[in-house]
């Protein structure tokens, strides 16, 4: 009876080690969705692995790497695309900037950067529109108040690349003007 006893006991406490082993090492064993989701996003693939990382995420709330990860993932994905969204804008790619901009906030719906940047393109548009309207003034020969015209565009953005190129036109005429006008001789 004693040797039943110590196997039974020595059944139960082997049992529980085992078990004890088998879910620890559940936890160390990767997670082969995270693991898809992490090389995606190596990859360049941000979509498709923060796609990866969210099922995760819901699978497994409470695993703070993965939570984590997810962040940092979302965060430098929105980095990228902000900073793409500007170098489309500087190249004067408004669509391509409007795109990526409202991809970002697709992803981070209070993203202040892609705010601004929206907001931006808005000011953009309205200063092409208005030195369009300068240009037509211009050509018309009325020099001041085509640079009247600009001036708005001046006050928001004063290294507008048109407005400058356009005020440069309106100096260039004003300086041949004044070069073809008759001199009075000095007595």
């Amino acid at each position: 009876m004693h040797t039943r006893f110590c196997s039974r006991r020595f059944l139960r406490r082997f049992t529980a080690h085992v078990a004890i082993l088998l879910l620890s090492s559940c936890a160390v064993l990767p997670n082969p969705v995270y693991e898809e989701g992490r090389a995606l996003i190596s990859q360049g693939n941000y979509d498709q692995g923060i796609a990866k990382l969210e099922q995760v995420v819901l699978e497994n709330p409470g695993n703070t790497r993965y939570r984590l990860d997810l962040v940092n993932a979302r965060t430098n994905y929105v980095n990228r695309l902000v900073a793409a969204a500007g170098n489309e804008r500087a190249l004067g790619r408004i669509d391509a900037a409007r795109a990526l901009y409202q991809k970002v906030l697709g992803i981070n719906p209070s993203s202040e950067q892609a705010q601004q940047g929206l907001a931006d393109l808005r000011r953009d548009e309205r200063h092409v529109d208005i030195v369009k309207a300068a240009h037509i003034v211009f050509d018309k020969g009325d020099l001041d108040g085509a640079m009247a015209r600009l001036q708005p565009v001046f006050a928001e953005n004063p290294a507008n690349a048109q407005a400058l190129a356009l005020k440069s036109q309106i100096e260039d005429k004003r300086a041949r003007a004044l070069m073809a006008a008759p001199q009075l001789e000095s007595a």
